[in-house]
């Protein structure tokens, strides 16, 4: 037998029993998305299960496979994931042949151009859905955040009013503690030019009480002799 032979036939085995073991999860632990396949039961799916001391001898088995498989061959990590991206670039889907194929080995362009037009309508369909997507969740999310959206423009505008008064309050607070300083500062002046006003004020009623009794002195005088001047 073929050493290709032998790995399709290993390949094989490996699905079957990845689907018994994804089977057995879904019969022992079901959900609403996953469920068993109709008509298949524990008993029937002869699943085969396996005590802690063998399951501890499969993970020392594979321990020293691994240590050598690492000895025999060492990929540099960079190389690997070069490799790696150059082959996920290089796999295409010929839709009209169903199966996947390597860009580098399509040797008929007619399929290399239905395989890139295949894959341009996938990401155009998938970009349209999830344009949609988004444009569904900005509309639910516009209309739960509209509410305090409004709120909030409303406490802005408050906030800014407020704000705008504060500041008002702050220069006509500085204006009148300018004019309170000024007034202040001239309090002094102001006290000595009305005192000063005041003993003018004084000094001039004082000479016109002088000048007054002068005159009525005068008077007196002036009637007595005009009395004695009657009498001779």
């Amino acid at each position: 037998m073929a050493d290709s032979e032998l790995f399709d036939e290993a390949n094989e085995l490996i699905k079957a029993e990845m689907v018994k073991m994804l089977t057995h999860d879904a019969i022992v632990f079901p959900t609403k998305s996953v469920k068993p396949p109709l008509g298949v039961t524990l008993d029937s799916l002869h699943y085969e299960t396996f005590d802690e001391d063998a399951l501890k001898a499969a993970r020392n088995l594979l321990k020293k496979e691994l240590a050598e498989v690492t000895k025999a061959q060492t990929v540099d990590q960079n190389d690997f994931n070069s490799q790696w991206e150059q082959n996920v670039e290089d796999i295409i889907y010929l839709p009209h042949l169903k199966k996947f194929s390597l860009l580098s080995v399509t040797k008929n362009e007619t399929d290399k151009i239905r395989a890139l037009q295949f894959q341009y309508d996938e990401i155009s369909l998938e970009t349209t859905r999830e344009q949609k997507a988004i444009e569904a969740n900005e509309k639910k999310i516009d209309v739960l955040h509209k509410g305090y959206r409004t709120v909030s423009e409303r406490k802005e505008k408050e906030v800014n009013e407020l704000r705008e008064k504060l500041e008002q309050i702050y220069v006509d607070s500085s204006s009148f503690k300018m004019l309170k300083d000024l007034e202040t500062a001239a309090i002094p002046k102001r006290l000595e030019t009305l005192t000063s006003e005041i003993d003018n004020l004084r000094n001039k009623e004082s000479d016109l009480q002088q000048r007054y009794a002068e005159l009525m002195q005068q008077k007196i005088s002036l009637v007595q002799q005009a009395q004695g001047s009657g009498n001779m």
